[in-house]
């Protein structure tokens, strides 16, 4: 065989192409990691490939399909009632609260306080505009808020 024979057949095997060659690494990588899926520990693996995605998918879904509102409430008097959960005991401003589109003001006053706890005269504002209790909370936000998805809730004393 002459030597420019020899150095046109790819790393002087006959028969085998790039494309084979190539075939055969990705066979051997998928084996590689189904091995170490198989053989690895047990809390490491379930966690890697269910729980992780999982969280991660829940949280861009999240975001996809509703909007968020940061909620801070003007005077401790009005706080909600918190003392029956477990972890979340006591109010903190800045909460965020994720809502879909069709949200009213109304509505995200009985998700924050519960459907009877609603103190009389709360209003939502928003950089110095309030909110009826019919408003749409997106399209309020959008139109008067600048995009800026801080809600304050005050008592209104008129």
């Amino acid at each position: 065989m002459s030597f420019a024979r020899a150095a046109a057949l790819p790393l002087g095997v006959k028969g085998r192409s790039v494309f084979t060659g190539m075939c055969t690494f990705l066979r051997q990588r998928m084996g590689r990691l189904y091995d170490s899926f198989y053989y690895s520990q047990s809390s490491t693996k379930y966690v890697m490939v269910f729980l992780f995605p999982a969280g991660i998918f829940y949280t861009r879904f999240r975001a996809d399909t509703k909007l968020g509102y940061h909620v801070f409430i003007n005077e401790e008097g009005i706080y909600p009632d918190y003392s029956q959960n477990y972890f979340d005991t006591k109010w903190t401003n800045g909460r965020k609260f994720y809502l879909k589109d069709e949200t009213t003001v109304e509505q995200l006053k009985a998700q924050i306080y519960g459907e009877k706890n609603v103190p009389d005269n709360v209003k939502v504002a928003c950089r110095g505009r309030v909110f009826e209790d019919t408003d749409n909370v997106a399209m309020a936000v959008r139109a008067f808020c600048k995009r800026d998805p801080r809600l304050l809730l005050f008592h209104d004393n008129l």
